[in-house]
């Protein structure tokens, strides 16, 4: 079974347990693998700056997991720091489209330490996935919605991490750009990648629970605050 499969399989057991988020995760987005595997890194995004790519789902609910692919260049042959993620839904009142963090939803943040990468032979590219679960989940995924998703990374040891860029996109969509924070695209054909390119990221949720179950959950947790107090 693949990393991919396992991941899947252990959000679905960590939310079995319970009846409110019942149904099998489904990935809304994929862009991690494929038969162009790692054309490239974002090696000219600096550490500590943000890279940003529209991530336009098929599907929506409730984000359960997530996961994202960083590596390292070829030539540096390992590279050790830490890293820092974010995801926004793209509903900026005057700038819908465009990521303004200014005005777009904040839906989550996130951060991980002592990531690690290491390099094939140059010209090979062996990549890094971070996966994450959410054990209640929360956030709302619009059907349909276009969500920006950043990541940055510090250095610690050895070469620099990037994120990882994929072609062609498995699940949902994205435009040939990616973005530095609020600021204009640049377009990631002209440093070597196909058309239909986009950083690694995997985004699954599961159905959101009818309002009868919500209400039951809200009567059983009154209950166990009464019963502990």
């Amino acid at each position: 079974m693949g990393k991919k499969n396992l991941f899947v399989a252990a959000i679905a057991a960590l939310l079995g347990g319970s009846t409110a988020f019942a149904g099998i995760p489904s990935a809304v987005y994929d862009n991690i693998g494929g038969p162009n595997d790692g054309l490239s890194f974002s090696s000219n995004v600096l550490n500590d700056n943000w890279i940003y790519d529209d991530l336009h789902v098929s599907g929506g609910g409730l984000l359960a997991g997530f996961s994202f692919a960083y590596g390292t260049e070829a030539f540096q042959g390992f590279a050790e720091g830490d890293g820092d993620v974010v995801l926004y839904l793209d509903d900026g009142a005057t700038s819908p489209g465009v990521l303004d963090t200014n005005e777009d939803t904040l839906l989550l943040t996130d951060n991980y330490r002592g990531l690690s990468a290491t390099a094939g032979n140059f010209g090979a590219v062996i990549y890094e996935r971070q996966d994450t679960i959410l054990p209640v989940p929360s956030i709302v995924i619009p059907d349909g919605a276009t969500i920006w998703a950043g990541m940055k990374f510090s250095h610690a040891f050895g070469g620099n991490l990037h994120g990882v860029h994929f072609a062609p996109i498995s699940i949902g969509t994205s435009d040939q750009f990616t973005y530095d924070d609020n600021n204009p695209p640049f377009d990631l054909v002209t440093f070597g990648l196909p058309a239909n390119a986009g950083l690694g990221w995997e985004l699954y949720t599961v159905p959101v629970p009818e309002p009868t179950t919500l209400s039951l959950l809200a009567i059983g947790g009154i209950a166990l605050l009464r019963r502990r107090r």
